[in-house]
């Protein structure tokens, strides 16, 4: 499982998390069933699996945000929207699935986060557009593969099952973010280096 956290050290995902509504880009509806109570005990690599994927559906929403209002592109603003709308929706039932187990949630951005946010926003017209089409495919692709790891390596059962829940969602977002027309990037990448920011 280690291996698990080797991959978190990145910048970006997206990840969402369990969602009450269907998703506009064609993931699953429905939500994980999850137990509920008192906080539960659970292991420190569960438990920064779970912040790290709060720190990433949070970031997914700035990500978002900012595109919806920068990009020249209407296909990129309107996928733009539906991600943060899907990961602000997302952030919420994960926030309350950790409270039943006494985590604290972190949504706050980490500095990677920030910086690759930063970058961003100083770019615009179609340079704006490769960039954040790269952003969302490269943070995917890594939250894809953190997701299925700890699905099947993962010890906490409600979390596995959010794990296994919330996969459709992201490779659908993932699918998306490959099909939008932008031109290439023939440049070296905007965003290198980690894909998942580690947990605070």
């Amino acid at each position: 499982m280690k291996q698990i956290y080797a991959t978190v050290c990145l910048a970006g995902l997206v990840a969402g998390c369990a969602t009450n509504r269907p998703l506009e880009m064609g993931a699953t509806s429905g939500s994980p069933q999850t137990a509920s109570g008192s906080a539960q005990s659970v292991l420190a690599i569960d438990e920064t699996f779970a912040r790290t994927v709060c720190q990433i559906s949070a970031a997914e929403i700035e990500f978002g945000k900012l595109a919806s209002k920068n990009s020249r592109n209407a296909e990129v603003r309107k996928f733009a929207r539906a991600l943060a709308n899907e990961h602000t929706d997302n952030t919420r039932e994960l926030i309350r699935l950790l409270a039943r187990k006494g985590i604290q949630a972190d949504t706050g951005l980490t500095c990677e986060f920030q910086t690759s946010l930063e970058r961003l926003a100083a770019l615009d017209g179609q340079e704006f557009d490769r960039a954040f089409k790269e952003h969302v495919i490269r943070h995917h692709e890594a939250a894809v593969e953190l997701l299925e790891k700890y699905r099947s390596e993962g010890s906490d059962s409600d979390l596995k099952r959010f794990a296994e829940w919330t996969l459709p969602q992201i490779c659908e977002e993932l699918t998306a973010a490959r099909a939008l027309v932008v031109p290439e990037n023939r440049r070296q990448p905007l965003f290198t280096g980690p894909t998942v920011a580690p947990s605070q």
